[in-house]
């Protein structure tokens, strides 16, 4: 199991563009969540919108880099014929 997750992690830190995805995985998480909370505006005697709620909004945004990055990492070993290598290993 330990060699499996070493392969793992060696696959993803040598693709190319895996460390900027990250990166814009958190950029893009912090600047929707500050730009949706910067958008609601709430009066002296209560806001209508659940705070929580409307702080985690950039999560969903950052789900999609993570999307992206998860299509690399599968696209990337199959374009080199990796995954027979590995299959015979698994089994």
């Amino acid at each position: 199991m330990t060699q499996h997750l070493y392969a793992e992690w060696t696959k993803l830190r040598t693709l190319t563009g895996t460390g900027w995805l990250l990166l814009a995985l958190v950029m893009l998480t912090v600047a929707v969540s500050v730009a949706a909370a910067a958008v609601v505006s709430c009066t002296s005697s209560g806001c209508g919108y659940d705070p929580a709620k409307i702080s985690l909004f950039g999560i969903q945004a950052g789900q999609a880099v993570v999307a992206i990055l998860a299509v690399l990492a599968i696209s990337g070993e199959f374009s080199t014929g990796s995954e027979e290598h590995r299959n015979r290993i698994v089994r």
